[in-house]
Formats: structure tokens, C-alpha cells, sequence
């Protein structure tokens, strides 16, 4: 199993946090001190997933998923751990 891990800031605009280049189970944590909001590529900070500071969320992501972020203001760093996922059944 392949793991890896990564830090990235987030800004005020939308900023790629993660894509997926095969199947990956990925954890993504703030560590800033504000608030970030995470999803597609046109993520706002009135349409994303909220990570409170300190928090994080595990995802599962297929092939070519994309995981942005933006803040409402200023910058915040995310931490971001990903492994293989094993295939799903069915």
C-alpha cells in the first residue's frame, strides 16, 4: 500500500487541494485558524464542506476526483494523507 503525504494553502480563491490519481482514501485536515470549505472546482464558501480549525474529514476518491478548497479570507494550510484504496466489490 502507498501512502504519501502533503501540505497545501489554501487561499481565497478556489485552490486544488488533492487529485486523485488512482483510487485513494485521503484525509484532509485544517490547520489553519479559520474555517475551510471544501468540494468541486467551483467550491464557494456558501456551497463547501466546512472544516472548523483542527478539524478533518476521510474520503474515499476514484480515479481523476478532484478535492478543492477556499477560505473566506486571508490563507489556511490543509494537511493532506492519502493511501491506495483497495477496489470495491460489486
Amino acid at each position: 500500500m502507498a501512502f504519501s503525504a502533503s501540505r497545501v494553502t489554501v487561499a481565497d480563491v478556489a485552490t486544488l487541494i488533492i487529485l486523485a490519481a488512482g483510487r485513494r482514501h485521503v484525509t484532509v485536515r485544517n490547520r489553519g485558524t479559520t474555517s475551510v470549505f471544501i468540494g468541486a472546482a467551483a467550491v464557494t464558501t456558501a456551497t463547501g464542506y466546512e472544516l472548523e480549525a483542527g478539524d478533518a474529514v476521510g474520503l474515499e476518491l476514484r480515479v481523476n476526483e478532484v478535492i478543492y478548497g477556499i477560505v473566506a479570507s486571508g490563507t489556511a494550510r490543509v494537511d493532506v494523507a492519502q493511501s491506495d484504496a483497495e477496489p470495491l466489490l460489486g
